[in-house]
């Protein structure tokens, strides 16, 4: 990724055309022998510009934040003229392309381009975020992104690793630094939770389908359950009807037999309707809104740390998972549906023999022989459904058992992957801390080291830098800043982590002029853009002068402003 030129066009005429190189990039004030001032030149503009192609509002172009108000000059030039911003860059996939954006005022105005073709807004933007900074997703935001690399407030150059807006939550910082050092072991962490709330919630089915009795117990009572079935209908078959001259008995006791075949198949559908029906419950639960359930994190944060690796975007994603699932609960339908139409073919051949058992009762003449029949019946049939439901159940806590132990193996796996993912997140944190250690010992002689450690049980980062000197502030700090960020660009460099090679920062003025010169070394070495404002009088060596001369960019007086007016 590299920045070419930077052009800025008034009513499509050019008014100024800045070239980017690489290494070092110096933006300076005219040097004179008089006592006129190098600020307020718009030093500072250039970086607000680039700011603004990267999506900022850009009211700090034509808004003074340190008197509270507009500079009248560049706010009449904006309004009173079609001033365009054209920036072009090399992509993270080493591809030419620009961007430009009409600056207005008024938020009708804005236009944006995508190599000279107007497009939306969120075009625009998802194309900045892919094209420059490597964002394939919303999360870690563009905007959070960018203030890593554009540094052009005083607040910015004072912190090197909470630089956000002071109400930034953790969790943003959390995925700013996992996204910078190429982690990609979010999603993962996500996955690994939602394996371990199903875990957990066939657990709770588990449990409830253990109440009164465990498998074992059920296991157990199989058997004797089974000789009572056979005793019963052994009694059944052995009754004697000898003494009864009524044909009607006979038929009675037929179709008892046939009415207890059907009722226990009758019972067995019903508890197979149930455990379909329990499971299409469970899979539409599981359907996935494009902006609503937990999965567009898992998916957003894939699309953001799987890099190369990822195939499909978030959205194809989704739809993907939903179609599987829309699969199952499709296939399960049509189970359901089969099962619910032999549950209606079996209701009316029950109902209809016991129209045919009623209109035998009422022709039978030896009611006690009838009751003694009956009284078989009823007893096979309750043992029958007793039995039937405790074959149910221990096939419900086996299948479930099942499906524990196996999402327990996958959970596992993917635990070997997780452990994987912070193995390369350390060995990341550790080729940056040889960039940064060595730069901060040349600038200060002083190794400081980055940490980043990573919590995978709760998917949380800490950070910091150790070795800085309590309260560290001004020009050290900004030392310290510029190393932090150049170590940057190496470490990106080194492993070919799709992320910007350049850097923007304010002025330095107030680093030690020793420094400077250290920091300036190390930029013309990187192979990546430093870029940075600072005022032409810090040097007076001849060597100073020379390299200064040599690196700017941009030259700027109080008779040639950035925008010439």
């Amino acid at each position: 990724m590299r920045l070419n030129k930077l052009t800025i066009l008034k009513n499509n005429k050019v008014v100024r055309v800045i070239e980017f190189k690489n290494g070092l990039n110096l933006i300076v004030n005219k040097r004179t022998s008089g006592k006129e001032s190098g600020n307020s030149v718009g030093k500072s503009t250039l970086s607000r510009v680039l700011d603004y192609l990267f999506m900022s509002s850009g009211h700090d172009i034509y808004h003074d934040a340190e008197f509270g108000k507009d500079i009248p000059e560049i706010v009449s030039l904006i309004n009173e003229s079609v001033l365009l911003f054209k920036l072009d860059y090399n992509t993270v996939e080493n591809k030419k392309a620009s961007v430009s954006r009409i600056i207005s005022t008024d938020e009708k105005g804005l236009k944006y381009l995508v190599d000279d073709i107007e497009v939306d807004k969120k075009e625009y933007s998802d194309f900045v975020s892919r094209s420059i900074f490597g964002l394939t997703t919303e999360k870690p935001s563009l905007r959070n992104v960018s203030h890593k690399f554009i540094r052009n407030t005083n607040e910015k150059m004072q912190k090197t690793l909470n630089f956000l807006h002071g109400n930034t939550t953790s969790d943003a910082y959390d995925l700013l630094y996992l996204f910078l050092f190429g982690f990609n072991g979010l999603p993962l962490i996500k996955k690994k939770g939602d394996y371990n709330k199903e875990i957990k919630k066939q657990k709770t089915y588990l449990a409830a389908y253990r109440n009164p009795h465990r498998e074992t117990v059920l296991s157990k009572m199989i058997k004797p359950l089974r000789k009572e079935i056979s005793e019963a209908e052994k009694s059944i078959k052995n009754f004697d009807f000898k003494d009864s001259h009524d044909d009607s008995l006979k038929k009675l006791s037929q179709i008892q037999t046939v009415i207890s075949d059907f009722s226990l198949k009758y019972a067995e559908l019903n508890m197979r309707v149930k455990n379909i029906e329990e499971s299409i419950f469970s899979l539409q639960n599981n359907i996935t809104q494009a902006v609503e359930d937990d999965l567009i994190d898992i998916y957003h944060s894939a699309g953001i740390y799987f890099k190369d690796e990822l195939k499909k975007s978030y959205e194809e994603m989704v739809l993907f998972h939903n179609d599987v699932i829309s699969n199952k609960i499709t296939f399960l339908e049509s189970e359901l549906s089969k099962k619910k139409q032999e549950i209606d073919h079996v209701n009316v051949e029950i109902n209809s023999l016991h129209e045919l058992e009623s209109s035998l009762f009422k022709t039978i003449k030896e009611p006690e022989t009838l009751k003694s029949i009956n009284q078989l019946y009823s007893r096979l049939t309750e043992l029958r459904e007793n039995y039937a439901s405790i074959e149910s159940n221990l096939t419900r806590i086996n299948e479930t058992n099942a499906k524990i132990k196996s999402l327990e193996n996958s959970r596992e796996e993917l635990l070997l992957e997780i452990d994987s993912a912070v193995k390369g997140l350390e060995k990341n944190i550790e080729i940056f801390n040889e960039f940064f250690g060595d730069l901060t010992k040349e600038i200060y002689n002083e190794r400081y080291i980055f940490d980043l450690s990573f919590d995978k049980d709760k998917g949380k980062c800490d950070f910091d830098i150790s070795c800085v000197t309590p309260n560290s502030n001004g020009g050290k700090k900004k030392g310290e800043i510029t190393a932090f960020d150049l170590a940057y660009i190496k470490f990106i460099d080194k492993i070919k982590l799709k992320r910007p090679t350049f850097i923007i920062h304010d002025s330095i003025e107030d680093v030690d002029v020793n420094q400077i010169r250290d920091i300036f070394a190390e930029a013309n070495a990187i192979n990546g853009q430093y870029i940075v404002s600072i005022l032409s009088d810090k040097f007076s060596d001849k060597a100073d002068l020379k390299l200064m001369e040599d690196n700017s960019i941009l030259e700027l007086s109080s008779t040639n402003k950035f925008f010439k007016v």
